[in-house]
């Protein structure tokens, strides 16, 4: 389908694309056209999707979206990647975890020292 516009709604979509960005104002327009007061008879559906603010509106929905994890994992390829990166960081540390018997090396636990300190306490 065409998208007839006045010329006032290109200005519109034109602005609101600059200050929100291309993808926010695609899926923010994807979203009227499935649920808004859109129609295939409206002569000029942009202007029913910037009256009363639903543009607005519409592309806020947009923008949380966008930040969803689920959005980023499926439409942006350098996020996804990261993701799968520390997944496997987080597999590697938590499989070492396992394998590496007693105290954790970081924290420089010593057993012994423990209990002298906790029998020297005591007495």
């Amino acid at each position: 389908m065409t998208l007839n516009l006045h010329p006032n709604d290109k200005k519109k979509f034109l602005a609101a694309v600059k200050q929100h960005g291309q993808d926010a104002v695609l899926l923010a327009w994807k979203a009227f056209v499935k649920t808004g007061s859109y129609n295939a008879e409206t002569k000029y559906p942009a202007y029913l999707f910037f009256k009363d603010g639903n543009s607005e509106n519409y592309i806020a929905d947009a923008l949380r979206k966008m930040q969803s994890h689920e959005w980023q994992i499926e439409h942006d390829p350098a996020y996804a990647e990261r993701f799968e990166e520390s997944i496997k960081r987080q597999a590697a540390a938590n499989w070492e975890r396992l394998i590496t018997p007693g105290p954790s090396r970081e924290n420089g636990a010593n057993v012994e020292e423990y209990i002298a300190d906790f029998e020297k306490d005591k007495v």
